[in-house]
């Protein structure tokens, strides 16, 4: 009997159920805008089992999620990719879609699948290529991409510097 890997789990959520649910709700609502990703994203949470609205609130897996979908880096999702550096993901998405990006870059490049050990990796690349300071502590955007890297959630993240 083949065996999978169980499902990358978020604040006791499916991580891939949650984000390609929530690219789905943006397809039928044909809407691109932050808000309705929010929207789409916490309505996601709760039909999933999301106990609490804080549990879908919290902003950093959920911006870069937004991230992720918006520059067309979802596996199965009808989005043309947008080729931004990583300097103007920062600028017209924030930091956490930035984040989510270079980590994705990364574990493409082979890093390990470890939030402990690509966070620091991350932030190094950061700051490197915006010349801003990241956030001293990963907030769940990169055990968001992990998830959805292992799950074989994401295209080809290769970006321009």
């Amino acid at each position: 009997m083949l065996q999978t890997a169980p499902s990358a789990i978020l604040h006791k959520i499916e991580v891939t159920k949650w984000v390609q649910g929530t690219a789905h709700k943006m397809t039928a609502a044909r809407s691109e805008t932050r808000e309705t990703w929010n929207e789409s994203w916490l309505d996601m949470c709760s039909e999933l089992g999301g106990r609490a609205r804080t549990t879908g609130e919290k902003p950093c897996p959920m911006a870069a999620a937004y991230g992720l979908w918006y520059l067309g880096l979802l596996a199965g999702v009808a989005r043309n990719r947008k080729d931004w550096s990583i300097r103007q993901i920062k600028q017209k998405l924030g930091k956490n879609a930035a984040y989510a990006v270079i980590a994705a870059e990364l574990l493409g490049d082979g890093a390990a699948p470890v939030a402990s050990s690509l966070w620091p990796r991350v932030r190094k690349r950061f700051e490197q290529l915006t010349e801003d300071v990241a956030a001293e502590k990963e907030q769940g955007e990169i055990r968001l991409v992990i998830g959805l890297f292992c799950e074989q959630q994401l295209v080809d993240a290769t970006w321009q510097e």
